[in-house]
Formats: C-alpha cells, sequence, structure tokens
C-alpha cells in the first residue's frame, strides 16, 4: 500500500549563470514584461528572493519579482514520459523504477531523484503528436477521478487495478486476485488513483517554464552563479548536477502572484454565446472551446480566455486594480481562418457599459494585438467577440493572458 507523507510547501531554489545579451533577428533574446508596462529584450544574469537582475540592450537593470509579468516563451515537447504532478505542474523525465511506494526519475538537466505517489496523478507514456490530442490526454490524466489505478493501452482499452511497481520493461498490477505484467511500449498512460493524490494548500506564485517542455511552479527563488537547484512538493530537492551550464535551459517566467489577476482565474458574472447557425460554444479556460491549449502562431500561454464569435463574458472588478491588459489573437484552432471583432466594455459606478476598445483580429495578422485599458475606477469589465467578414469561420478568439493589474511601487532600475 502507498504511504501518505505530508506535502511540503513548494520551493524554487534557482541559480542562475550570467550569460550575455547577443540579440538578432534570428535569435532575438526573451521579451521581459513588466506589471508597469514596459516590454523589453532581456537575458537574466541572476535572480534571488528579491528579484531578478537582467541583461538589456540599454545595460544592467534589476526587477522585483512583484513588477515581473512574464520573461521568455513557453515550450512543449512531444516526447514522453510526461509526468502530470499533483499541482497540475508538466515534469518531462525518464522512469528509471517504480515501486509500491513511488517513482524514480531523471531527465537531461537533474540526476535520479524519487517522487512520491502521492504527488502524482499519472504518467502520459506516449504522448500524441497532435496537440489536440495530446492536450486532451494531459488533461484527462489529470482531472480523472479516484477509486482506482487505470492503465490506457494504445488498443484503446482500460485496465483497472493497483499498482505495484515496475519490471523490467513493463508495468506491474493487481488486477482482482492476480497480478498482471504490461508491457511500457503497449501503454499510452498511467492514471493513478486520486484519493490517494495530496494537493499542495498553495502551488507557487510564479511558473518556470523549461526547455524540454516542463513547467513547474515556484514559490520563492534563491541563486548562486554555479548551479539550479529544486525543492519540489512531495519530492523534495533536486540539483541541476548533470550539464555545466543548468540555468539556461530555463526558458520561461511568469507572475502569478497577488498584484495580477487573471481572468481565468475569476468567477465571470455572465457568459453567453449565440451560435450563427446551431452550434453553440462553451467558453475557453486557459483551454479553447475544443479544450486544446492556447496556441497562436505555434507559441503556447499558459493563461487566457478563449471565445467562439458571437459571445460575451463580464466580470466584477475591485476598483484597487488599475488596469486591463491582454493580447488579442485567433486562435491556432481557428486553421487560418478566422476573422473576428473583439471588443471591451468597461461599467461605471451608474451601471452604464462604455465601449473603450474595438478591434478587428485576423489568423493572417502578424502577432496579437496587444491591449491596455486604463479602468478609472470601473465596477465591471465585459469582452466581446462579434463576427468578422467570413461569419463564424474559424472564429476561435484568444484574449491571451488576460489580466487585471494592480502597479506595485517598487524600486526597479
Amino acid at each position: 500500500m502507498r504511504s501518505r507523507q505530508s506535502i511540503r510547501k513548494l520551493f524554487l531554489w534557482f541559480f542562475l549563470a550570467a550569460c550575455p545579451l547577443t540579440a538578432s533577428a534570428e535569435n532575438p533574446s526573451p521579451v521581459l514584461r513588466t506589471l508597469d508596462g514596459e516590454s523589453f529584450e532581456a537575458q537574466i544574469i541572476e535572480a534571488n528572493s528579491d528579484g531578478l537582475t537582467v541583461e538589456t540592450l540599454e545595460g544592467i537593470r534589476s526587477i522585483a519579482w512583484e513588477g515581473l509579468l512574464t520573461w521568455g516563451e513557453l515550450h512543449e515537447s512531444t516526447r514522453g514520459p510526461q509526468i502530470v504532478l499533483s499541482t497540475g505542474d508538466l515534469l518531462v523525465a525518464n522512469i528509471l523504477s517504480m515501486d509500491e511506494e513511488g517513482v524514480t526519475v531523471a531527465n537531461d538537466l537533474f540526476a535520479s531523484w524519487e517522487i512520491s505517489y502521492e504527488a502524482i496523478r499519472g504518467i502520459v507514456f506516449a504522448p500524441p503528436v497532435d496537440a489536440l490530442r495530446r492536450d486532451r490526454l494531459l488533461d484527462a490524466v489529470s482531472s480523472a477521478p479516484g477509486g482506482t489505478d487505470r492503465v490506457l493501452l494504445s488498443s484503446g482499452d482500460t485496465i483497472e487495478g493497483t499498482l505495484l511497481g515496475m519490471v523490467g520493461e513493463n508495468l506491474k498490477l493487481e488486477v482482482g486476485d492476480r497480478s498482471r505484467e504490461i508491457p511500457i511500449d503497449d501503454i499510452v498512460a498511467l492514471i493513478l488513483d486520486a484519493d490517494l493524490v495530496v494537493e499542495p494548500e498553495q502551488t507557487g506564485s510564479i511558473v518556470v517554464g523549461f526547455r524540454d517542455g516542463s513547467r513547474l511552479h515556484a514559490d520563492s527563488i534563491a541563486w548562486t552563479k554555479e548551479r539550479l537547484r529544486i525543492d519540489l512538493p512531495g519530492i523534495g530537492v533536486v540539483d541541476a548536477s548533470r550539464l555545466a551550464d543548468p540555468v539556461r535551459e530555463i526558458v520561461f517566467l511568469q507572475n502569478e502572484s497577488e498584484g495580477v489577476s487573471y481572468l481565468s482565474f475569476r468567477e465571470p458574472t455572465f457568459y453567453q454565446q449565440t451560435p450563427y447557425l446551431d452550434i453553440t460554444w462553451p467558453l475557453g479556460i486557459d483551454r479553447t472551446p475544443r479544450k486544446s491549449r492556447l496556441r497562436v502562431a505555434g507559441r503556447l500561454y499558459q493563461h487566457g480566455l478563449s471565445m467562439h464569435s458571437r459571445s460575451r463574458i463580464e466580470f466584477d472588478i475591485d476598483p484597487s486594480f488599475q488596469r486591463f491588459e491582454a493580447e488579442l489573437a485567433i486562435d491556432d484552432t481557428g486553421q487560418g481562418q478566422g476573422s473576428a471583432i473583439g471588443s471591451v466594455l468597461l461599467r461605471d459606478a451608474s451601471g452604464e457599459w462604455n465601449e473603450v476598445f474595438r478591434s478587428e483580429v485576423s489568423a493572417n495578422q502578424t502577432g496579437p494585438t496587444h491591449i491596455v485599458i486604463d479602468l478609472d475606477g470601473a465596477d465591471g469589465i465585459a469582452l466581446v467577440v462579434d463576427y468578422g467578414r467570413r461569419a463564424d469561420v474559424g472564429d476561435v478568439v484568444d484574449w491571451l493572458d488576460a489580466r487585471l493589474l494592480r502597479v506595485p511601487d517598487t524600486d526597479d532600475e
């Protein structure tokens, strides 16, 4: 039987080595966005509990964690195994061994370490190449009900039982009153009993993306110039000791602190989608209406709302928020055909809605449209997607990283 251990609060010890800023048209440096609206190319020199030190084209700057919005871009991988953690995070790593207590894993960055089953929702051994199928499979693993372990086979069959471990190239399950060994080559995914998974009380305020496609939440960050070390819930401390320059494997950071309120985290007060003919589309929350992750021009985004024309969503907002920002674009699931109208309305104290932004968005445009709106004490915000030039064909509109911002008082230089 699996033991339950208390999952510690997630701490990420993040050690960064200096790397010169050498931008070019072919290989531009990562873009850093701040909460006060700045956007510039930057290479991270170091990071500690206070924030980042970065090199820009204008010189060295310090960015406090509470002033950071995003840096870099998420990567993704079609390589397995991909381990879905209890936090919903994704770890791309090889499986070295499995027993009744947990899994021992390793990847190119980290030497082997053990992960308790209570920190794992499942393992995808053979991720589909197709992005939509891969997204749906990972979400199915993450949201599966409890009661038993499940093995999804490439044949389409499912075997239920209790995982006993790994024997050679096989998974061993107790099925009924006997044990059964299943070749890993025949397995698409292993879904662990959700009743034994322990979710941490806090998943961390910073998303860290790695070059291999791993995505992890961090609660605090510190550094030296020599190495990278991570303390994960239910896993413990792991060292990036397998590469001479491990910090180059970090490609993405995103702030999820109290200063940023992503609309995908908030409960809407109203949502309605009016079909052009007879197909009604749901609201996509950090996913598209088809349940794929948000992608524009092949780039993956962590957060956002996705709406099919014609639709409208409304939120109440606190007057302490100063700005609304988002990037507006047609999602890749529109298959290059979408053309729609995106609008933003604010509700004043009298209850009247006033349009403050309106723009056509097309699959053929170069990059998302950046939206910045001063809230001016508004107590409500509405996002509207209307039909474009081709009715509703391909009109999957993403409000990427749609967010309400409180601008912090920082000492960035």
